[in-house]
């Protein structure tokens, strides 16, 4: 899922709202073990992370607060073990 948010950015066209909830989503159906893979899936998130990280700057800025507590919510689910 992560290669696919990456390459198709552009063609998915998402705004403020919509690119939220994706990564609030993404974030809910989170694998919670890795196993010996669990370097591999953080480089991986902070890949995806990184890619949006302007997007998701812009979005928090236009964001009402239901989805700025969702942001939020969504980077902490990804970034905690």
């Amino acid at each position: 899922m992560r290669k696919t948010l990456i390459e198709r950015k552009t063609s998915l066209n998402l705004n403020q709202n919509d690119l939220i909830n994706l990564i609030f989503m993404f974030a809910s159906s989170k694998p919670r073990t890795f196993g010996v893979y669990k370097k591999y899936a953080i480089d991986e998130l902070d890949e995806l992370l990184a890619f949006y990280e302007n997007d998701l700057i812009e979005a928090a800025e236009k964001a009402d607060p239901e989805h700025i507590t969702r942001l939020a919510q969504a980077l902490y689910i990804l970034k905690s073990d």
